[in-house]
């Protein structure tokens, strides 16, 4: 009997459980019928008319001003941190050839040495027995020291010792690589040649590859050395980049940061100074033969050009060339 009822009493259940449910879908129900019921109202008395021109005038004031906006954030003094990603290429350690840095059965010396920021910067010396001069070498925007095994090959086959540094931000090199603190850099490695090695500025020789032609020109206009290298020269990283961005070229001067304007071989090599020898692909795809030319002009006497006929931005016409490697040797022999 007791079993009976319990089952009679179970039974309800279900039946209370639906209508908890119904009861609960129907307020639901009824709060989005109100909801929807005030949403109504509300656009009823909305003024229209006033919306409407409302929208037309921020839609056109939103057109008219992307172009300004858009105009102000790609001026070189506002976007520089955009156009330091654009330009630098830098490979950070372990990556590239650290496996093989020994060149012509050379171990180089790590160096490790601080930058005017504050920066540990990290170099190798090359040193070759009996040599005369050192070369320290500025490298170009991409990769990192280890891969530049083949032009301390050729400058080692030239009787030189070689120091290659990396920039803040490459390899082994602590910071971040921005356009202000290149010359810094290479300013930093002169000092630890002159300071910590006791090198005279007359057994330094600057030489600079494409990009590190900017720092390797900024720095002869301010240090004394034995000679000036440049391959694969830029005539100015405002100059390359209107070539590579026309837009750029609408900008005044005021537009440019003083670090980019300075940045210029032209300005840096006009006064006379030590040797120069500049390198030169006539089908360089980076930097027009033009800008090399121009600023084989501009630049002061004693001086010297390769210009190497069908060879690109620092390609293997340029560097297996007999031109190359000719002059090359024949320039630092002259010393």
């Amino acid at each position: 009997m007791r079993a009976n009822t319990w089952q009679s009493v179970g039974s309800i259940g279900p039946p209370l459980t639906v209508l908890v449910s119904w009861k609960n879908y129907l307020l639901a129900t009824g709060g989005i019928c109100m909801a929807a019921k005030f949403l109504l109202q509300v656009l009823k008395d909305l003024n229209w008319r006033f919306v409407v021109r409302g929208t037309i005038v921020f839609l056109v004031g939103l057109f008219a001003l992307t172009p300004v906006a858009l105009g102000i954030l790609l001026m070189p003094v506002v976007g520089q941190p955009i156009y330091d990603r654009l330009i630098f290429q830098p490979l950070k350690y372990p990556s590239g050839r650290y496996e093989k840095l020994a060149v012509k059965g050379i171990a180089p010396e790590e160096i490790f040495f601080k930058s005017k920021n504050g920066n540990k910067l990290h170099g190798l010396m090359y040193a070759l027995p009996l040599a005369k001069k050192v070369v320290l070498l500025s490298h170009g925007n991409s990769g990192n020291i280890s891969q530049r095994g083949h032009l301390v090959d050729l400058l080692l086959k030239d009787g030189v010792s070689v120091f290659v540094y990396d920039y803040a931000g490459y390899g082994r090199s602590e910071g971040k690589v921005a356009m202000e603190t290149l010359v810094q850099d290479g300013r930093s490695a002169y000092n630890y040649l002159t300071r910590e090695r006791h090198l005279r500025a007359e057994e330094i020789i600057l030489f600079g590859e494409s990009l590190g032609t900017l720092v390797t020109g900024k720095l002869a206009q301010s240090v004394q050395c034995a000679a000036v290298i440049l391959e694969c020269p830029l005539y100015s990283l405002r100059r390359v980049g209107c070539d590579k961005l026309p837009y750029l070229s609408l900008y005044p001067d005021w537009a440019w940061s003083n670090s980019c304007k300075q940045l210029d071989i032209s300005m840096a090599m006009n006064k006379k100074r030590s040797p120069v020898l500049l390198i030169a692909g006539t089908s360089d795809n980076l930097t027009r033969i033009k800008q090399a030319d121009e600023l084989y002009a501009a630049i002061a006497a004693p001086k010297a050009y390769i210009r190497i006929e069908g060879a690109q931005h620092g390609d293997a016409v340029m560097m297996k060339s007999k031109e190359y490697k000719e002059g090359l040797r024949d320039f630092i022999a002259s010393l």
